[in-house]
């Protein structure tokens, strides 16, 4: 007989996840634990507080070494010399007389400060007892 028979397909489910086998730890058994580092032993170091003493000491020596050069550099500037004041009058401006200027005491008035201000245009300026004292002077202390 020719007769075929039909083929039976055989039905497979979908693929299921296995779990992944883990593969097995070897025990190791430590000896000896490893040796501290000195580092290891103290206590962490606040690096904040360090940086801040070094910088304050960077800084007082900078300032100590520029007073240094200041005070040791030779003094370059010249003192300047006192000139004397000079008076420069100044022109009166013309008079608007009103009717209290035409009194007796206004014109008194008027007399006692022109004479007033011809005693400061004759007053001297400089007087050499008023001078500074003359600070430079050479001492010579040699035992």
């Amino acid at each position: 007989m020719d007769e075929q028979q039909p083929q039976a397909t055989p039905v497979t489910s979908p693929p299921v996840a296995t779990p992944p086998v883990a593969e097995p730890v070897a025990t190791v058994t430590p000896s000896a634990p490893p040796p501290l580092s000195v580092a290891a032993s103290k206590p962490p170091r606040n690096n904040s507080l360090y940086i801040l003493i070094g910088g304050v000491l960077c800084l007082a020596i900078l300032i100590t070494g520029v007073l240094y050069a200041r005070s040791v550099a030779p003094a370059t500037q010249e003192v300047p010399v006192a000139t004397t004041p000079t008076v420069l009058p100044t022109p009166t401006p013309p008079p608007n007389l009103s009717r209290i200027a035409s009194t007796s005491a206004f014109g008194a008035f008027v007399q006692e400060i022109a004479s007033f201000s011809a005693t400061l245009e004759s007053f001297t300026l400089q007087d050499s007892t008023l001078a500074p004292p003359i600070l430079d002077l050479e001492l010579n202390l040699t035992n």
